[in-house]
């Protein structure tokens, strides 16, 4: 590489740019790196190492260093008529993509649902596309739907394509530990570590880490149940009758066989009439003990932002052990209790806000 006989380019098929920069930064790679969300090269596997020469032309699909050392070696072999490849594109599926991941609107209805079809062999290709775009408008939006319809996409492609890698991470990315590889995210505290103590300023995340990202891979299912205590056990706290604070779940994957886990992301977000009070307790989530199966955790607590009042989404994770039972769903009981402020009289209460999750199970 110093004498100029070759160049370096990493390509990542990652969701978030600004991590694939801050490891950039961490390892110091000098050599620049291309977010491919979409998986425009159509990657089914990685690592992939593609050999293109000056005139464009690729001499290797899986190139190693042995064919490298050899190939920058050789004299220039000229254009030899070939034409370079056409750069991947969009599938019709996301036409002005980014457009629609940048701003509210319900692009789907403007998808010409033919290429969803399951006959159509541009279908996993076009599922996973839209569930990226979902994932867009959520972390730029938070529209808590667009969470799930993310994962219903990816799920529907990597259904129709099951040997497509790239789909597969994308939702044990955010799974249960029982179904993941590695831990995804588990190098960026050491990175933002080794960044302060060399005097760097590590690159900041535009979305903050889900637990799911950073948990390390289990091989049983384990709970931390036995030593919480219930927080309203006589169940006296008053409800939030004015709905001043909407709950939406989240279950990666959205099904699963019996005996197997999933993840369920629990997100609370205040109306347009309310606001989180800050100055008390932090926020509770409790889940109760399902009447078969496993929750891996009860007691669930929010950190509190340093200003008075907020109105974020505040985010609770646990995992379920689906039971080995012939049911077609399972159903827990779960709550919030929180300080939460009515924006036009100004009151602030403490309220218990009941969830009910439901989970399919995939006899």
């Amino acid at each position: 590489m110093d004498d100029g006989k070759l160049v370096v380019l990493g390509v990542v098929q990652e969701q978030h740019a600004e991590r694939a920069r801050l490891y950039k930064q961490w390892r110091d790679l000098q050599w620049p790196i291309v977010q491919d969300a979409f998986n425009l090269l159509q990657i089914k596997a990685v690592p992939l190492a593609v050999a293109i020469d000056e005139h464009g032309i690729v001499r290797s699909h899986r190139a190693n260093p042995k064919f490298v050392e050899q190939w920058i070696q050789q004299p220039s072999e000229g254009e030899s008529g070939k034409q370079p490849p056409a750069p991947p594109a969009l599938s019709p599926a996301v036409p002005h993509a980014l457009q629609w991941a940048s701003k509210p609107g319900d692009y789907a209805e403007k998808i010409d649902q033919r290429l969803l079809d399951p006959s159509n062999p541009l279908a996993a290709r076009a599922h996973f596309e839209l569930g990226v775009l979902y994932r867009m408008r959520f972390d730029s939006h938070a529209h808590p739907a667009d969470f799930q319809a993310s994962i219903d996409h990816w799920s529907k492609a990597l259904e129709l394509d099951p040997n497509q890698y790239i789909y597969r991470r994308r939702i044990q990315q955010y799974g249960a530990r029982l179904g993941k590889p590695y831990p995804f995210y588990d190098w960026v505290a050491q990175a933002r570590l080794d960044i302060e103590n060399v005097g760097g300023t590590p690159l900041p995340l535009k979305v903050a880490l889900s637990g799911a990202e950073i948990a390390q891979p289990q091989r049983r299912f384990e709970t931390t149940t036995t030593s919480q205590t219930h927080p309203d056990p006589q169940a006296k706290i008053q409800r939030d009758a004015e709905n001043l604070i909407q709950a939406s779940v989240v279950v990666v994957p959205r099904t699963a066989k019996p005996g197997k886990a999933v993840r369920v992301h629990v997100l609370l977000q205040p109306a347009d009439a309310a606001k989180w009070n800050n100055e008390s307790e932090p926020t509770q989530f409790w889940v109760d003990n399902p009447e078969a199966g496993q929750v891996s955790q009860n007691l669930h607590l929010a950190d509190l932002p340093s200003v008075a009042e907020s109105t974020e989404i505040r985010r609770f994770e646990f995992e379920v052990q689906l039971p080995e039972l012939n049911e077609a769903k399972l159903t827990i009981p779960s709550f919030a209790l929180m300080n939460v402020c009515h924006r036009e009289t100004g009151v602030c209460t403490y309220l218990r806000k009941d969830v009910l999750i439901e989970l399919e199970i995939d006899q």
